[in-house]
Parts: structure tokens; C-alpha cells; sequence
């Protein structure tokens, strides 16, 4: 058996020494680049180089250090730039965006007032407290020039200080500094070259309260952003808690050239560094934890805070309480005795397979009712559409066959490939076109037009949705309906007014479900 090292053994004390100059290597090389002030990364360095060695940086710290250096160099040249950052909690953005970009701001533009808002004054003295620490410190290895001067004193009572150093308002040579604030305190005398704001509100309890976000709206409006000096930018860093949260006001504001950069915890399609289905900062949050995280949470939390896709509580348009009625069986139970079996697909626009989803819905009828069986939601290229389609109609061609149903296809993009090539039926069930600016009644054709049939359908108790335990995907497909009009997607919203829109024609004898078996022939 291999005996332990001890503490005095050379090869141990060798290991250490060689951990040691690594480390003092690695440290030199963050040094040399945090030093070169026109380096790309000279931030993300700077931030490397003044962390706990255990700091794991990873693409998103990049790019958001270069978007703030970026931001620097807008303040200087009197730009008025502004910025918002989406991001999901524990991702480090507090961590270099209040406590490490403001030291790095300030060595470059001494003469800066640099203010930090959060939602209260003892998380923005915590980070003020830090930031200063670090300007006291390790920083001095890379801009020595932030060392402050030492007060003169000339008179007894003509004390001349060049140093202002209390946590919540500390200075630097040259005049400027750094100034941390509460949501709601005051800024009288202060001005700001760099406004940055960090998580302004605390929790869910205040970003559902419209008292709390009129208060913060007031204080952004009357308060800080009256602060600001000619030329001087604003970032927003934030995670969504509420679509009118601080985020969703500014960006309503005209003529103010947000640039918005939103990090979901998962990317839901493809961006400049990850593919579609990867987790932000797998060396901290693996996809894993992500997932487990999105069950321990909920839907509509997740969605909010995590994918920075924030909804209404009780849904804009569409109501939530208008779903709490569920169905426990199979959807494959509800089909065998239904009075009509649907199948309802929406299709991306050409050539943006990646740009938009297509969401492809079998639906059930029966006494009356409206019940969503199964659902197909993703962005498609055309041979994935035409596999995923082929895949629905033969899971539930035995039931629409039954009950004389069919296949309401959207006739654009890849729905038109698909009815072209598969009409007029596929394993025996009817395919149907629908033509949006055609068959929607009225002289509203949008949408929001359509929409209106599944909120009057849902309002009234027609349209009763699985269970969890039964369909998994019924909270994405819920979150979707719920944030129409405001949401990022609406293609569920599509495919399930369509659906509705038809049948409620049906109802009223403008449509008649047999003609269109008919049409075909």
C-alpha cells in the first residue's frame, strides 16, 4: 500500500511550488492583458485576474465584457449609449458588471461619476464595498494610478480632503468615483456618466405588485435618469421578473436606441456561440441542473426569470384561470370516444428554419368540448417538417378517420411543400388548406383576429387541456397562449386558433365540416 505524503516531503513541497509558479504564470499573462486597455478582453482579464482563483469564466463573460467595453468607449465619445442585460440568476453578472466593470471603467475615464443602483441600499453598498476593495488592491497591479492620495491638511480646521471613502460614495484620482444607491434613495448632487442599474427589484411579491413597480418606474424617471450627464449611459441588468417590469417599460420608451441582450438559461435556437437546447454556463449550471431546476420551479417561472420570456400572472389575452379544468386520461381515451379528431399545423416561413418554430396540434371535440391531444413544437427544416407531420397523421390517423376529421394545414412555406406533395390525403385523412388572409371571417384578418375565437372558446370553459402527468409539453404550450400578443413566439397561438376559429364557424353554420371533404373532391 502507498504510503501518504507528509507535509515535508520533497515531492509534495515540489508539486506545491510548481502549482504556485502556474498560478503566478497564469496570473502575469491575465496582468499583461488587463494592462493592454485596446485588448478585446482587457475587462474579462481585469475580472480574472482580480477573482478567487476558483473563477470559472465562460463564453457569455466574454461577450459581455466586450459589450461593456464597448459601452466605455459610447460614454466617452458622448454617445448616449444604452444597454440591457437579460440573464438568468447566479450567472455572474452582478459579480462583473457592479463589482469589477465599474473599477475598470473608472482607471480608464478617471474623471467618470460611475452610480449603482439595486433594489435596496444594503445589497448596492455590498457591492459598492467590493468594488473598492478590489480598487484598493489587486486592481493597483493594474492601474497603479488608482492608488488614492493621501488628505492634506493644511489648518487646523481647513482640512482639504482630494479622497472621499465611505462604502456607499469612494472617489478615485481624478475626480471621479463611484456611487451605490438603493431603488428609491436619493441622487441630489450627483451626477452619472455611467447609470447602472442591477436587479431593481427584489423578488416575485414585488414585481407582481403595481405599487412597487409605479414606485420604481417614478424613482427611473424622476430620480435617476435626471442624474445623468450629457453623453452618459444607462445599462438595465436585470432578470425578468414581470413584463412590465423596469425592462419592459424603458424599452416601450420611443427614440431611446435600447440595445437588448438576452441570455436564456437554455438556448432556444441557435446563437453565435451555442446551439439550440444548450445551457448558458455549463461549467457552473449543466443542462441537468437547468432541467431540474425548470421542474422545481414551474412554467411560468422559469420562462420569466430564466429565459427572460416574462408573461402576465393571469395571461394577457388569454385568461390562465380559464384553464384550470384538466383531463387525467390518455389523450388516446378521449380520441376513441370524441366527436371529431383535428389535426391543426402551423408552418415557419421559408428559408428560417431557424428564425421560426412550427407547432403541429392534434385536437379532440366532443360534447361541446375542446380538448388539445398532442402537440409537435420546433423549428424545421422542410424533410423535418414533412417527417414530423407524417408522424402525427399516422398516430392519430385511426381516430380523424373515425370521426371524418382531417388535417388543417397553414398554406405558406413549408405547410405548401407539404399539401403539395401529400394532397389530397395522407393515410386516408383529408388535408386542408388554410389560408389565413382567406378564410379568416370579417375584415380583420391578424392574428389577433384569429386569436379571439380561442379566448372566447376558453373563456366560456370550451377548451380543457391535459394534465402534466399526461402531456409534459401542456405547460410550454399554456405559456405560449398566455403571453399572446406579448410573447416571443406565437405559433402555438396559430395552430390552436385555427383549429378554434373553425369549428366555432361550424357552430354558428358558417362552415360546414362536411364541404370541406367535399373541396377535395
Amino acid at each position: 500500500m502507498r504510503q501518504a505524503l507528509t507535509s515535508d516531503d520533497p515531492l509534495l513541497r515540489y508539486r506545491r511550488e510548481r502549482e504556485a509558479r502556474e498560478e503566478e504564470r497564469w496570473r502575469r499573462h491575465l496582468l499583461t492583458v488587463a494592462e493592454r486597455t485596446d485588448h478585446p478582453d482587457s475587462l474579462l482579464r481585469f475580472v480574472q485576474y482580480t477573482s478567487p482563483p476558483n473563477y470559472q469564466a465562460g463564453w457569455v463573460h466574454r461577450d459581455l465584457c466586450r459589450r461593456l467595453s464597448r459601452f466605455s468607449r459610447q460614454v466617452e465619445a458622448g454617445e448616449s449609449p444604452r444597454l440591457v442585460i437579460a440573464m438568468p440568476p447566479r450567472h455572474g453578472k452582478t459579480h462583473i458588471v457592479s463589482r469589477r466593470y465599474p473599477d475598470w471603467h473608472l482607471a480608464l475615464y478617471p474623471d467618470h461619476e460611475f452610480v449603482c443602483a439595486s433594489y435596496g441600499q444594503e445589497l448596492a453598498d455590498d457591492n459598492s464595498r467590493d468594488a473598492r476593495e478590489v480598487a484598493r488592491g489587486d486592481a493597483l497591479d493594474v492601474f497603479p494610478h488608482l492608488r488614492p492620495k493621501k488628505p492634506e491638511k493644511t489648518y487646523y480646521a481647513d482640512y482639504k480632503r482630494t479622497d472621499v471613502d465611505r462604502v456607499n460614495n469612494w472617489k478615485v484620482p481624478g475626480g471621479g468615483g463611484y456611487k451605490a444607491v438603493g431603488v428609491g434613495g436619493p441622487l441630489t448632487g450627483r451626477g452619472a456618466h455611467v447609470l447602472c442599474i442591477d436587479d431593481p427589484i427584489k423578488d416575485m411579491a414585488a414585481a407582481e405588485s403595481p405599487t412597487e413597480r409605479r414606485r420604481l418606474w417614478s424613482w427611473y424617471q424622476s430620480v435617476a435618469y435626471t442624474r445623468l450627464a450629457p453623453g452618459g449611459g444607462i445599462i438595465i441588468m436585470a432578470t425578468r421578473w414581470h413584463h412590465e417590469d423596469l425592462t419592459g417599460l424603458v424599452l416601450r420608451q420611443p427614440d431611446e436606441g435600447w440595445e437588448v441582450v438576452s441570455y436564456p438559461a437554455i438556448a432556444e435556437k441557435d446563437e453565435e456561440f451555442r446551439r439550440e437546447g444548450e445551457a448558458l454556463h455549463p461549467e457552473r449550471y449543466p443542462l441537468e441542473h437547468l432541467e431540474r431546476i425548470k421542474a422545481g420551479v414551474g412554467e411560468r417561472v422559469w420562462a420569466s426569470l430564466y429565459q427572460q420570456r416574462p408573461t402576465p400572472l393571469e395571461g394577457g389575452m388569454i385568461k390562465r384561470e380559464w384553464f384550470r379544468e384538466r383531463y387525467h386520461c390518455q389523450p388516446e381515451d378521449i380520441a376513441a370516444t370524441a366527436d371529431e379528431v383535428w389535426i391543426s399545423a402551423d408552418a415557419a416561413k421559408k428559408g428560417t428554419a431557424l428564425a421560426d418554430f412550427n407547432a403541429i396540434q392534434c385536437w379532440a371535440k366532443k360534447d361541446g368540448k375542446r380538448y388539445p391531444l398532442d402537440r409537435v413544437y420546433a423549428r424545421m427544416g422542410s424533410i423535418e417538417y414533412f417527417q414530423a407531420m407524417d408522424a402525427m397523421i399516422a398516430k392519430w390517423c385511426r381516430f380523424i378517420v373515425r370521426t371524418q376529421g382531417g388535417c388543417l394545414v397553414e398554406d405558406t412555406a413549408n405547410g405548401t411543400n407539404y399539401l403539395d406533395a401529400r394532397e389530397p390525403a395522407y393515410m386516408g385523412v383529408a388535408l386542408v388548406r388554410f389560408h389565413p388572409s382567406k378564410d379568416t371571417p370579417g375584415d380583420d384578418k391578424s392574428k389577433g383576429a384569429r386569436a379571439r375565437f380561442v379566448e372566447r372558446a376558453g373563456e366560456s370553459g370550451a377548451i380543457i387541456p391535459p394534465d402534466p402527468s399526461v402531456a409534459p409539453w401542456v405547460g410550454d404550450w399554456l405559456e405560449n397562449i398566455v403571453a399572446f400578443p406579448l410573447g416571443a413566439n406565437d405559433d402555438d397561438m396559430d395552430a390552436t386558433s385555427q383549429i378554434n376559429m373553425r369549428w366555432t364557424l361550424e357552430e354558428q353554420g358558417q362552415a360546414s365540416h362536411r364541404s370541406w371533404f367535399d373541396m377535395l373532391g
